[in-house]
């Protein structure tokens, strides 16, 4: 809308006239019912209506059919001011979000205009609560957002990611008949440690049904302040140091497993919490980890595969096998005998292959992530076929990348595997071994390397090339004087050597 206003819009004073205000209106109207239906404001015969489209009722077209409300909004010989502009606005603003929320019903907005002063016909969830009940509760407020919620989700691309994003967290307010104050609302949101970009998301669910709920101005105002003050996370390429790595799991598992909200959360955590150590020491793509073979059992590679040995029964005929030739025995990761912690992974994206541990120097991260004689059941997510194929990748890494990206940490879950590589490469390891243990090509593993190569590093990298040229500058200073020195004694010895002549060619002739 042109911010300029038209002479015939303007009062002598300089003041909007009404339609240019009812334009403005329309603007904030359209912005609350952007995901959904909204009702607008129109001037007709010099009376405010509201026109909007009957979620339910289909007219001759076979489309929604349309509908207006006229109340006392100007009209009847009274010119429109701006209180009538202001109580139709409200009111549009009521009806809008009931049609996104999918509980509109003529009789909730006959009553809100008050034409029929009755019992609402409608959902609970969007009654006057004060006229029910003397407070409003959590499981009150629940109701409205999952009507919400279901008013929306048919018209969304990816219903699932935007329920998480946007709604998943109000899921814990269900049954709960506690009076919802501000005080109980803000703990609502430390104990969730809600933050980042699904704080605002949710607080703008809240911010939309605050209206329905009816409750006092102070709470808007708060969710609006909440909805706005978030962290910004770091650049999406950032990539954590190996103290990093540790702090961060140490923090989660302080506030999600020893505190955790409910306590089987708790338990949901530390199995998330081990998948991210095993991440951090192995360099795995996230699904890589849901196909280790050799956590509990030892395996042995026999012509090219790999075959599990149950040790679960002396009498398992699989015990008396004699490893000779070409079998190789991979020790059980639980194993207390096994010191080399190398990993056997059956379906990497680039096939079966071992991954080698690597930790920084002097600490045992199978102890700081709590990985030591954890059975495999233990150490994963309890997914639901986690390797099964979605739009969205394998749901078990989606379900892992999720969880991360709740904790408001500076970097994601994939920029483990790069840390293991950039810890490899400065450990000094072949790099053809480094490449082969994260299932990469060379190139791919040295171009990821060079890409995430501290400024630091490249700064030794640039100084050690320098000190190099300067040493062979040197060097070739070096020779030069001596190649000058050798030249200047050259022609020492020359006429040494003449005067040799000279004097003996003088004792001759005396002679």
């Amino acid at each position: 809308m042109s911010k300029t206003m038209k002479p015939s819009e303007a009062w002598k004073d300089g003041s909007y006239k009404i339609p240019h205000l009812v334009a403005e209106a329309n603007e904030r109207l359209t912005q609350i019912g952007k995901y959904g239906s909204t009702a607008k404001l129109v001037i007709k015969n010099r009376t405010l209506q509201i026109q909007f489209s009957h979620p339910t009722l289909l007219g001759s077209n076979g489309k929604a059919k349309r509908m207006s409300v006229t109340n006392s909004w100007g009209g009847a010989n009274q010119a429109i001011n701006t209180r009538h502009l202001v109580e139709a606005e409200s009111v549009a603003t009521k009806i809008t979000q009931a049609l996104t929320s999918g509980t509109y019903s003529d009789e909730w907005k006959d009553e809100l205009i008050g034409r029929k002063p009755k019992q609402r016909q409608q959902s609970p969830a969007v009654q006057s609560v004060k006229e029910v009940k003397d407070k409003v509760t959590f499981h009150d407020a629940w109701e409205v957002i999952n009507n919400d919620w279901e008013g929306r989700k048919d018209k969304l691309k990816n219903p699932h990611n935007s329920f998480v994003k946007n709604f998943r967290l109000f899921e814990i307010w269900k049954g709960n008949e506690n009076e919802i104050t501000l005080k109980s609302l803000q703990q609502w949101a430390e104990d969730t440690g809600i933050q980042n970009s699904v704080k605002e998301l949710h607080f703008g669910v809240l911010s939309r049904v605050l209206p329905l709920l009816e409750l006092p101005a102070k709470f808007t105002i708060w969710v609006e302040k909440e909805r706005r003050n978030f962290t910004i996370k770091k650049n999406k390429d950032y990539l954590p140091n190996d103290k990093e790595i540790e702090t961060t799991w140490e923090k989660i598992w302080n506030k999600d497993v020893i505190n955790p909200f409910r306590k089987i959360d708790g338990i949901n955590n530390s199995r998330n919490l081990r998948l991210y150590g095993i991440l951090a020491i192995y360099g795995l793509r996230i699904h890589e980890a849901f196909s280790i073979m050799n956590w509990d059992s030892p395996v042995i590679i026999r012509n090219g595969e790999f075959i599990v040995i149950n040790n679960d029964d002396e009498d398992d005929p699989t015990e008396t096998i004699k490893y000779q030739g070409n079998d190789r025995l991979i020790p059980a990761i639980n194993d207390p005998n096994n010191t080399e912690k190398i990993l056997v992974i059956e379906k990497g994206k680039t096939g079966k292959r071992l991954a080698l541990p690597f930790m920084p120097k002097g600490k045992n991260w199978f102890e700081t992530f709590d990985l030591v004689n954890q059975p495999f059941n233990e150490v994963l997510p309890q997914n639901k076929e986690p390797l099964k194929k979605t739009k969205a990748g394998y749901r078990g890494s989606q379900s892992f990348i999720t969880w991360l990206g709740r904790r408001n940490i500076a970097f994601t879950s994939h920029k483990l595997r790069h840390a293991t590589n950039i810890r490899m490469h400065q450990a000094g390891l072949n790099h053809l071994a480094i490449a082969n243990s994260l299932g990469h090509t060379v190139a791919m593993n040295q171009s990821t390397y060079l890409r995430y190569q501290g400024q630091e590093s490249k700064l030794e990298g640039l100084q050690s090339a320098l000190n190099d040229l300067r040493g062979k500058q040197n060097e070739i200073d070096t020779l030069k004087a001596e190649l000058a020195a050798a030249k200047a004694e050259i022609e020492r010895l020359k006429l040494q050597l003449q005067r040799y002549e000279l004097e003996e060619n003088y004792q001759r002739g005396k002679m």
